[in-house]
């Protein structure tokens, strides 16, 4: 039986299960940041409108769908102007 002590070089978790570029980059030490995940369901026009928007942005839903949510949050109080977004 084979037995690792850590995760096969390029699965992208490092010893302790998280992500990081160690597995393609040697102990390189680099540690991806680690996001949290909302999931929504709209109609289907609402999802081509969206899709449409951020072709014309030239950027992934996600990532403009994560811009939107940004902004209405600073400018509604919610989300602090200094807070570190990435």
């Amino acid at each position: 039986m084979l037995r690792f002590d850590r995760q096969p070089r390029g699965s992208g978790l490092d010893s302790r299960g998280k992500y990081s570029l160690d597995a393609r980059f040697g102990d390189a030490n680099i540690s991806m940041p680690k996001h949290s995940a909302i999931s929504l369901r709209v109609t289907d026009d609402v999802k081509a409108a969206a899709e449409k928007a951020a072709k014309a942005r030239r950027v992934p839903v996600a990532a403009m769908i994560n811009d939107l949510l940004i902004a209405h949050l600073k400018e509604k109080g919610y989300l602090r102007e200094d807070a570190a977004i990435s």
